[in-house]
């Protein structure tokens, strides 16, 4: 079975525990495969699935990053991350099996709101969640390297639950820094795009721009590989005269060119950006 070309529903076995995958929809694609939601034919509970092609993967490096990706995601349990399940394969694909959420991605809610940004309240609630299930990864010393709106997703009652952990880097301390470009380069840090040693400090940058496109529908960056690059390098963005103080003074700081200069994630979720945020959002922590 060919996970670009599948003819919905089909249905898979898992050799190990006999169960059958009813593939019910096609979700979208992840950093290494397709994702589709399924049903536990036994059971009629429903689960996202990654089907990942075992052709697709052209050497033994790439397999050795897609059981990389099943070990860090498994690792990962806190209610803001989507919930690892279990892990199989056949003869022709690997499978993951993971928590379902009904409501999408981030990118979705976006797209839903015509790119015109979310309300500032809406943000605060996203970004505070997003903020809590990245130092959850952190504190486990594991970049996430694809932070995202695609990989950001909302469950039943819009709770976030990050996802895609198919670029993430397991580091051997916090002082560890490392030379790797992986990710996607409208959220790339400098640092990165300059193929300079990098650490933590780059998903915060990641986050500064997630920050700046919830708020206003579209990236800070924009262009086209060199133009691209350089602007980001640069910091070359304007701010709409439309966002308020605290969001722009927040960004600028997530958005710093030299990774020492940027806040900690300690330090943004105690910015005046989220003065009035219910405390319940606040102190929701890992399960």
């Amino acid at each position: 079975m060919d996970p670009n070309n599948i003819h919905l529903p089909v249905t898979v076995v898992d050799t190990k525990t006999k169960r059958l995958f009813r593939l019910d929809r096609f979700l979208g694609k992840g950093t290494s495969g397709s994702v589709f939601e399924c049903t536990v034919l036994e059971t009629g509970l429903k689960h996202a699935i990654k089907v990942i092609g075992k052709e697709q993967l052209q050497n033994s490096e790439e397999v050795d990053e897609m059981w990389n990706e099943i070990k860090v995601h498994g690792s990962l349990k806190h209610t803001n991350i989507c919930g690892f399940v279990d892990s199989f394969e056949d003869d022709e694909n690997y499978y993951i099996l993971m928590e379902l959420c009904n409501n999408g991605s981030l990118q979705n809610r976006l797209n839903q709101n015509k790119r015109k940004g979310l309300d500032e309240s809406e943000v605060k609630r996203i970004m505070m969640q997003l903020i809590q299930a990245v130092q959850f990864m952190h504190d486990k010393n594991i970049m996430h390297h694809d932070l995202k709106p695609d990989n950001i997703f909302l469950d039943q009652e819009g709770n976030v639950k990050l996802g895609d952990f198919g670029l993430a880097v397991q580091l051997a301390s916090s002082d560890e820094t490392l030379i790797y470009q992986a990710g996607t380069h409208l959220f790339m840090a400098p640092e990165m795009i300059e193929w300079k040693r990098h650490s933590f400090e780059a998903d915060i940058w990641s986050l500064g721009v997630i920050l700046y496109c919830l708020l206003t529908g579209k990236c800070p960056f924009r262009g086209v590989f060199q133009m691209l690059f350089q602007r980001i390098v640069k910091g070359e963005y304007k701010f709409p005269d439309t966002m308020s103080f605290d969001a722009k003074d927040l960004i600028s700081s997530m958005l710093q060119a030299d990774p020492a200069d940027r806040p900690s994630l300690e330090e943004i979720s105690c910015h005046e950006f989220f003065t009035g945020i219910s405390s319940g959002v606040k102190r929701q922590r890992f399960e």
